[in-house]
């Protein structure tokens, strides 16, 4: 998500939530950058990593859709007869420059307690990165093993230069609200800008 000019990126575990807490900063006026995959370069100019924007669009189920008062038969299309989650389009103008990366969050659902960020330390960080990794999720077989050391040494630039966060988020949809002022607050705060 693009907010105020910086990418905040969301990772997760199928059904953590990724998409539902897009959906939610899309609600609080944020803008959608990409959605299922994201491409991070590294060797920008400025040293900070930038999010190449692409899909615009998001996978929800019905539920969350409803929650976000989303209407599901606008722009959207069943991803596979045999599942009800639907890949909603996003009408907005994409960016046609990469983005700085503002932050990375990391979602932990949970059923109760509070909407917040913890910021990993950098060890933790680095290991939630090769956690996520496209290469981590489906081999290295046809990559190589020169990927695999330009993909540690990118995952430990990142690390470097951008804050990593685990997000805590409740499983409720009554409290979507929570997310964005969270996730704001997470990028303006003083220890983000000290990276």
């Amino acid at each position: 998500m693009d907010v105020g000019g910086s990418a905040a990126i969301f990772l997760g575990d199928k059904g953590a939530g990724k998409s539902t807490t897009v959906s939610a900063l899309l609600d609080a006026g944020q803008r959608l950058l990409t959605d299922d995959l994201v491409a991070l370069a590294t060797e920008n100019a400025g040293g900070v990593p930038a999010v190449q924007p692409a899909f615009p669009a998001v996978k929800l189920w019905p539920d969350t859709l409803h929650a976000l008062s989303l209407d599901p038969e606008q722009g959207a299309q069943v991803i596979h007869p045999s599942i009800t989650k639907v890949q909603k389009t996003i009408e907005i103008d994409l960016p046609t420059q990469p983005v700085p990366a503002g932050g990375i969050f990391v979602l932990s659902p949970n059923l109760e307690g509070r909407t917040e960020v913890v910021r990993l330390d950098r060890s933790s960080a680095l290991s939630a990165l090769f956690c996520y990794a496209f290469i981590a999720r489906f081999g290295i077989t046809s990559l190589g093993k020169t990927h695999l050391a330009g993909l540690m040494h990118q995952c430990g630039t990142i690390v470097r230069t951008t804050p990593v966060y685990t997000l805590h988020v409740a499983r409720d949809f009554a409290r979507l609200g929570e997310l964005a002022p969270v996730v704001t607050a997470a990028l303006a705060s003083k220890e983000h800008k000290q990276k």
